[in-house]
């Protein structure tokens, strides 16, 4: 079985609701006497989560804040994630 969930905004990470739903899933089956192999993948729509999920795809990856100026923008933070 293959878990993919996205995160629980302003409460649980993907990667922790992931565990969660891992966890029970197993205990049921095992008491269930019944094999299960179960993975699980973090998901993202696009939002805030997005890097922590690629990041958790390619562990090798860097995050580095960087600030972003435009013209009628004020200064925002944001995170990218490089390769070398």
């Amino acid at each position: 079985m293959l878990i993919c969930i996205d995160k629980f905004k302003d409460t649980m990470t993907a990667t922790d609701a992931a565990g969660i739903i891992k966890k029970e899933l197993k205990s049921l089956f095992d008491a269930a006497k019944t094999d299960l192999i179960v993975d699980e993948v973090a998901i993202s729509d696009g939002g805030e989560g997005f890097l922590d999920c690629i990041h958790l795809a390619k562990p090798g990856l860097e995050r580095i804040p960087i600030e972003v100026k435009g013209e009628q923008l004020d200064i925002l933070r944001r995170i990218l994630l490089f390769i070398y």
